[in-house]
């Protein structure tokens, strides 16, 4: 009985355990990614004059100090309720343990006040020698069973008190891990003012504009490449995920940001080169800072940062159809991730876009692309 209790105490904690480790792993990828673009920027720091580099470089490093920050901030109110739980099931436990402990005192206290002459003058007030044998058992149960409650309760409290320590330490650490990003977050947040100068400048040369549209079409080939490699699988595989109703729901499904249109679908006029320029999505400028929400249930097949178009996510919601979120600052989704209508996939911010903070949002249909207004709710 004893090691079926332990057994289930051990198990009872383990989960949280797990889950602490599964926080632990995710951050140590972000803080990888963070040192492998330290080291990247480095090593091309003296060979790197190109404006829109620097500026890119940047957006990489601030966005991915804050979708850290984010993490940690999340998981250490995840730690403080852990910890707050576990505390309660201690305190109760101790409580527990301090109210047996009385009663077995106070009873070993009433033994010796009586003395051991009065268990014999009670063994032999009984009028049969077995009615005294009964007697006898029943004490040596009680004996038995207080040993045994004290002992498991004793276990009990160890083994809470152990994870509460283990808990608070790795909440000590995370604390100062936030505390050091955030320091460092509020160094890159100095240096925005130099990027919005560096943008104002970029904004009326006509190369790098040249540059930059060059590069967002290369990230639009991009993004079919992938959807093509998607619909390849998933038409060759037997495993599908179940129908959301997307393809129901045009016109209706929310938006994934507020904000206005700057940019709509098809051709647009950059006033600036006087051209026009082919957007296979819409635009919607938004306030720095501003969440993006995905616009139905999906899951996230692709994450990724591009030249033009910065931090990159796009979901397929079933029956071939996919959605893309670009120019985000931070990515809160992982590949693989289910998410449903509302859940927050990102943020967007000041993140060197020529045209300001913006969400760039696609709707696709297998290898074809649609006007996401149309399946937007209208306002």
């Amino acid at each position: 009985m004893k090691l079926r209790i332990i057994i289930f105490l051990v198990f009872l904690f383990a989960g949280s355990v797990c889950s602490v480790s599964a926080q632990n792993k995710t951050l140590k990828q972000i803080e990888a990614q963070i040192k492998r673009l330290e080291r990247e920027l480095k090593s091309k720091e003296s060979s790197e004059k190109s404006l829109l580099t620097k500026i890119e470089n940047l957006n990489r490093e601030i966005g991915l100090r804050k979708s850290l920050i984010n993490k940690l901030k999340s998981e250490l109110k995840s730690n403080r309720k852990q910890i707050a739980d576990t505390e309660k099931k201690l305190s109760k436990t101790t409580e527990e343990y301090t109210r047996l402990k009385k009663i077995v005192r106070n009873r070993i206290i009433s033994m010796y006040k009586r003395g051991r002459w009065s268990d014999w003058e009670i063994f032999l007030s009984f009028s049969s020698f077995n009615k005294a044998l009964v007697w006898l058992k029943y004490q040596q149960r009680i004996a038995e069973n207080d040993n045994r409650n004290l002992r498991l309760i004793r276990e009990k409290s160890e083994i809470i008190s152990r994870q509460t320590k283990k808990l608070n330490r790795d909440l000590a650490r995370k604390k100062e891990l936030l505390n050091k990003q955030e320091a460092e977050a509020r160094k890159l947040e100095q240096k925005q003012q130099e990027r919005k100068k560096l943008l104002a400048q970029t904004r009326k040369d006509k190369k790098l504009l040249i540059k930059r549209l060059a590069q967002k079409k290369a990230s639009y080939k991009d993004i079919l490449k992938r959807i093509k490699s998607e619909e390849a699988k998933r038409k060759t595989t037997s495993v599908t995920i179940a129908s959301t109703g997307f393809g129901r729901k045009k016109g209706r499904l929310p938006w994934p940001v507020y904000g206005k249109v700057v940019s709509k679908y098809g051709r647009n006029l950059q006033p600036v080169l006087k051209t026009y320029i082919e957007n296979i999505g819409i635009d919607i400028k938004g306030r720095p800072g501003s969440t993006v929400k995905a616009v139905n249930r999906g899951v996230v097949k692709w994450v990724t940062w591009q030249r033009g178009m910065e931090n990159i996510v796009l979901l397929y919601h079933g029956e071939g159809f996919y959605t893309v979120y670009g120019h985000l600052e931070t990515v809160l989704v992982s590949n693989g991730e289910t998410v449903n209508a509302g859940d927050i996939i990102g943020t967007i911010g000041d993140s060197g876009n020529l045209e300001g903070p913006m969400l760039h949002f696609e709707v696709w249909k297998g290898e074809k692309h649609y006007n996401p207004e149309l399946w937007l709710i209208k306002r």
